[in-house]
């Protein structure tokens, strides 16, 4: 469990054994919506580190105070941060899960710490009974090497990162 300011998240990442139906697994999150808690899962193989997520939901926070959203629901505005889309099928194709997906992130955020931590708790206790969700994983998931060839820049996890930090900043200026 993380702070930013008043806005709490909750994240882990998992690797899975089997393949899996992403539109069950993305149902089960839409049921499990709370107002007071937003849930979102993806595919993480571009996501550099928790900062890129902190960074994210800051933008996310901001865009909604200023009134220059882009999506009107809080997670789908997250993602397209996330992922440094302006267009939310770009956003979904990019970081959105799959049947094929071998790793999903499972994200909460909103302002109660402990309203958090059990939707958190539940959603994953749901997602269980349908994908047999394996090891934590530690950010990045994905070799330097390919997120260096994705981001268009030379293998150092700092470069990486601020060029991530870039392609979210584009989608405020874009």
């Amino acid at each position: 469990m993380s702070n930013l300011g008043s806005f709490e998240y909750q994240y882990s990442v998992f690797s899975t054994s089997q393949p899996f139906n992403s539109e069950t697994v993305i149902e089960l999150i839409k049921r499990q919506k709370k107002d007071n808690v937003h849930l979102q899962i993806l595919d993480p193989t571009f996501i550099v580190s928790e900062k890129q997520i902190i960074a994210a939901l800051y933008h996310t926070k901001k865009a909604f105070q200023r009134e220059n959203n882009i999506a009107r629901d809080f997670t789908t505005e997250f993602l397209l941060r996330l992922s440094g889309k302006r267009q939310i099928s770009n956003a979904i194709n990019f970081l959105g899960i799959k049947d094929s997906c071998i790793n999903i992130m499972i994200i909460a955020f909103g302002e109660k710490k402990e309203e958090i931590e059990y939707e958190f708790d539940v959603i994953l206790e749901t997602i269980s009974k349908n994908i047999d969700l394996q090891t934590k994983k530690k950010l990045p998931i994905t070799s330097l090497k390919k997120l260096a060839l994705h981001y268009k820049c030379e293998e150092n996890l700092i470069i990486i990162e601020k060029k991530a930090f870039e392609t979210m900043a584009a989608v405020e200026i874009l």
